[in-house]
């Protein structure tokens, strides 16, 4: 995350790699995870598919269940279960950083002051999802678990990530942004990234969301069908993280001058730039004096208006 990078740190390499060893493990876990599969059909008399068709079934049902007919079966199950632990551990450190570190940038005159203050935060965090987590243990848990995971990872992922790549590419603009990147590279993007940044993943997200509403069938658990108050709340969570972007907007356009005011939210403000003053070299190097404080007690309010990074 940027927040704990150096400020020429190599986020390109980071990219590059990111995604290669995320794609070559997932496909060293298909080897391992089918030859389980293919044991349990052999054993069943049916085909893969049969067995399972994925989900916490498959995590918690077939394959501890393949497991148990190995030889040595408590190793492979200790070494199955403290695998899936470091997996949930790994995931759940960068999610819940993600989220506290954005919510501290925003007040940091308050969560940044002391480092007890830090870490009374991320206590109650942990705290408050650890008891919205808690339903999710309970007998009809896999229900509701099977809803939020369904309707949470799809739509809500898609946009966001749409909403980013309009926001940086097209209002930033992508000449800005190549500068920024060259700051802190020393060389900006070559025209790959201009080409799929600008045009490619947009358009491939944007055919996504419709190959993927045209597709929609409503979520069920094996054979249970979920009633209409069910899927009516699982919509409501696919919905809520898409609207709160044009709400924003709507917002800016009702209470901070209309259409002008929109228009001037959207553009760097004069002293925007790196937060370190040893960083601000090239257009950054010389920011406006006059400008007046971002808000009242002349903290930046990073989340809102994006005064820094």
């Amino acid at each position: 995350m940027a927040s704990f990078n150096k400020f020429n740190n190599n986020c390109l390499r980071d990219a590059l790699l990111v995604p290669f060893i995320n794609c070559g493990t997932s496909i060293y876990s298909g080897f391992v995870i089918f030859s389980v599969l293919g044991f349990m059909a052999h054993e069943r008399g049916v085909d893969v598919k049969d067995v399972a068709t994925g989900g916490p079934g498959l995590t918690f049902v077939v394959y501890p269940e393949g497991l148990a007919k190995m030889p040595a079966a408590p190793m492979w199950a200790i070494l199955f279960f403290f695998m899936m632990i470091t997996l949930g551990f790994s995931s759940q450190f960068s999610i819940m950083e993600t989220v506290i570190s954005s919510i501290m940038d925003e007040f940091s005159d308050v969560l940044r002051a002391k480092k007890l203050n830090g870490y009374l935060f991320r206590i109650a965090v942990c705290f408050v999802f650890f008891l919205l987590g808690i339903p999710m243990t309970l007998k009809s848990g896999l229900y509701l678990l099977n809803i939020v995971d369904t309707y949470v990872g799809g739509f809500p992922l898609l946009f966001v990530g749409l909403f980013e790549c309009i926001a940086i590419n097209w209002v930033y603009g992508y000449g800005r942004f190549a500068e920024d990147i060259s700051m802190m590279l020393g060389s900006k993007p070559n025209i790959y990234w201009k080409v799929t940044w600008c045009g490619i993943s947009p358009f491939i997200m944007l055919g996504t969301i419709v190959f993927k509403a045209w597709q929609y069938e409503d979520v069920t658990l094996g054979s249970y069908h979920y009633p209409g108050w069910a899927l009516a709340l699982g919509w409501l969570i696919c919905l809520f993280p898409i609207v709160i972007i044009p709400g924003w907007i709507g917002v800016r356009l009702i209470f901070y001058g209309g259409l002008s005011g929109l228009q001037k939210s959207i553009k760097p403000r004069k002293d925007w730039g790196p937060a370190n003053p040893e960083n601000r070299t090239g257009r950054y190097s010389k920011p406006d004096e006059n400008m007046p404080p971002a808000y009242g007690g002349g903290h930046v309010n990073y989340a809102m208006d994006s005064e820094r990074f």
